[in-house]
């Protein structure tokens, strides 16, 4: 690839692609993501189960653990917010992590995608200034694995 398009791949990324960049931000974002959850959110995941809508508890799980993850890391090292919501993004490879490694079946996993896409969806017309309609339910305050 030469070095004018490895640039405009950086500066003007394609709609729904990520630039290099904020590939290795993906990278990094779902490796800690694995890590939490095999340290002890798979706790919170499997409790979900007995709940009468475990992927509603799942996406509040995850929708917790992106924010505290944007919130621990240093400003230097602050995360694109495109990474998680880009197709084979954060979502979906944490999705397809926990369906892999914890047979958390995919109907499951697909309604904590929805639930995570609307609730994304009216935190972000509230910050736009529109007081955001049915918003989602604030979630849980579980501990987070791993002291993050």
């Amino acid at each position: 690839m030469a070095l004018e398009e490895k640039m405009a791949k950086k500066e003007a990324p394609k709609e729904g692609l990520l630039t290099d960049d904020e590939e290795s931000d993906l990278e990094i974002a779902v490796m800690l993501a694995e890590q939490l959850i095999d340290e002890g959110g798979i706790e919170v995941i499997k409790g979900a189960q007995e709940s009468s809508d475990p992927g509603q508890v799942i996406g509040q799980f995850l929708m917790q653990l992106v924010s505290q993850l944007s919130e621990k890391l240093p400003p230097e090292m602050q995360l694109s917010k495109r990474i998680y919501f880009a197709k084979d993004g954060w979502i979906e490879q944490v999705s397809d992590y926990i369906q892999e490694q914890y047979g958390i079946d995919k109907k499951t996993m697909d309604r904590a995608e929805m639930y995570i896409g609307s609730a994304a969806q009216k935190m972000a017309q509230g910050a736009q200034g529109g007081a955001p309609q049915g918003a989602a339910p604030a979630p849980e305050q579980a501990p987070m694995p791993g002291g993050v």
